[in-house]
């Protein structure tokens, strides 16, 4: 499917087929559940995502929106409703008009489509986070230890206006404490507990004690939902790695992350690739195996990067604790032209995430607050030279205007 979503994923959002009363009579009864498409897909590779598509776009044209969608392989009625339609694209990218649309399709349908919707959105999002791309508004710069190292300005309008570029020097340790990590497992726990006793009483039953559970209490369930600390199944740079997950509130098969170095990753995790690579690690051995791990990685990492004494790149900083962050605060608006040309000229330098200009803010331990963009610290002496050069042009011309201001009426 479209960014790698997982078919698995979408067909989860499949309601259960219910009988008797509680049927749903809008629905086709020989509709296929998820496990047919699981199966074929397993059988034919593409077949099921072939089929999951043949519905999708049946369902998508019920909808009545133009959104490019071409008639080959619809069926006879959709094709009739598609020339009804018409096979314009006006309503490509509106977001509000499909969802009120799929408020009157069937009950399957309105679930196909807003899975697929939600689990598509969620990819493209993890996307644009690896690149850089993603903006969330003021991201909080987080981590176990912030201190402000230094704050100075890197360029005063000289013509009067008083604005001022500033730049400040923000220390992160990102790193996660063992003891850190179990608590956050602990609160976890707790609260995925609170959410799944959440049940109802069967009024029906003669212990009018007894509750009913469904199979999302037994889900979350965070012994049984996956959440926990891991191993990698291999070693890297001669050392175990170890990490630990949590199921996403709301989902099935997402997991964040958190290591021992660098603290919650902006990525997640999916299932599949969670299981494949790495091994959960048992409950009596979490303070013994996992525990010596995770010191391992959290103490040598504090001012080395994380490939250890076999790094041959000079200065190399990944995965290293302690990092450093340049955020440019003040007159960032009137300088927002050459920062961004001036990143993107240079963008192959640094890595994926921090090829974008993302708002920050950066709370340090004794409450000195700073607001503004992350910016590469490197590339700040070019900036100032090219502002130099732009705000002396715009002050020339702003004094020939003045002093050829009279026109006719002089």
């Amino acid at each position: 499917l479209a960014n790698d979503v997982l078919l698995a994923n979408v067909l989860s959002h499949l309601p259960a087929k219910k009988s008797g009363e509680d049927a749903d009579e809008t629905a086709d009864p020989s509709s296929p559940d998820a496990s047919v498409y699981l199966h074929e897909e397993q059988t034919t590779p593409g077949a099921g995502v072939a089929k999951l598509h043949d519905e999708l776009r049946e369902a998508v044209v019920k909808t009545g929106l133009q959104v490019g969608l071409s008639p080959v392989g619809l069926s006879s009625e959709s094709q009739v409703l598609w020339s009804a339609t018409g096979a314009g694209a006006k309503d490509v990218g509106d977001v509000r008009r499909f969802l009120n649309r799929i408020l009157g399709l069937p009950v399957r349908a309105q679930n196909l489509l807003f899975g697929y919707f939600t689990e598509t959105l969620d990819k493209e999002v993890s996307v644009a986070k690896a690149d850089g791309r993603y903006t969330e508004g003021v991201a909080d710069l987080s981590g176990s230890n912030i201190r402000i190292e230094s704050t100075e300005t890197i360029l005063k309008d000289p013509f009067g206006s008083g604005a001022e570029l500033k730049k400040t020097l923000v220390s992160i340790d990102r790193g996660v404490s063992f003891q850190d990590s179990v608590e956050m497992l602990q609160k976890h726990e707790e609260s995925t507990l609170i959410h799944s006793n959440g049940d109802t009483k069967d009024t029906t039953n003669p212990n009018p004690d007894s509750t009913l559970k469904s199979p999302e209490s037994t889900q979350k369930n965070p012994k049984k939902n996956g959440s926990g600390f891991y191993r990698a199944n291999r070693d890297m740079y001669g050392r175990t790695q170890v990490l630990l997950a949590f199921l996403k509130v709301g989902k099935k098969n997402t997991f964040t992350v958190t290591r021992p170095n660098t603290g919650s990753s902006i990525n997640d995790l999916e299932r599949d690739d969670l299981e494949s690579k790495y091994v959960r690690i048992v409950d009596d051995k979490v303070h013994t195996d996992a525990k010596r791990w995770w010191d391992a990685t959290y103490a040598m990492t504090e001012n080395n990067c994380m490939h250890g004494d076999s790094c041959s790149t000079r200065n190399c900083a990944i995965g290293t604790r302690n990092t450093r962050c340049c955020i440019v605060s003040g007159a960032v608006v009137p300088s927002w032209g050459i920062l961004e040309k001036t990143l993107e000229r240079h963008g192959e330098r640094f890595p994926k995430s921090d090829r974008g200009m993302r708002a920050a803010r950066a709370v340090a331990e004794d409450g000195t607050k700073v607001v503004g963009i992350r910016y590469p610290e490197e590339l700040l002496e070019e900036v100032r030279e090219k502002l130099i050069n732009e705000w002396a042009v715009r002050d020339d011309l702003l004094a020939g205007v003045g002093a050829g201001g009279g026109g006719e009426d002089d």
